[in-house]
């Protein structure tokens, strides 16, 4: 199950509120790339690594996408089914 970025718009499908979603995440990076030297590989491996670290558990790349808006400032909604890993949010790096 593929649980994406919430950018819904009514009338689209979700394949184009996944690519909306892909193009907001990839002009927050960008933005934070010039104004902070963002880097967020790095980022996204300090989230994974201390994910496992704390849970034993990788986080799914839709989590981290997740974890990334809201670091970046962006707002973000997410619903999630069961076992999809709620517990995951307090593991982000602050």
């Amino acid at each position: 199950m593929d649980m994406s970025v919430s950018t819904a718009r009514v009338g689209t499908t979700h394949s184009e509120n996944c690519e909306r979603s892909n193009v907001i995440l990839e002009a927050a990076r960008e933005r934070a790339r010039k104004a902070k030297n963002h880097d967020f590989a790095k980022t996204r491996n300090t989230m994974t690594r201390e994910s496992v670290k704390r849970t034993k558990l990788t986080p799914y790349p839709k989590q981290l996408d997740i974890a990334e808006y809201m670091l970046l400032g962006l707002d973000a909604t997410c619903i999630a089914g069961t076992g999809w890993g709620f517990r995951w949010r307090r593991v982000r790096p602050r």
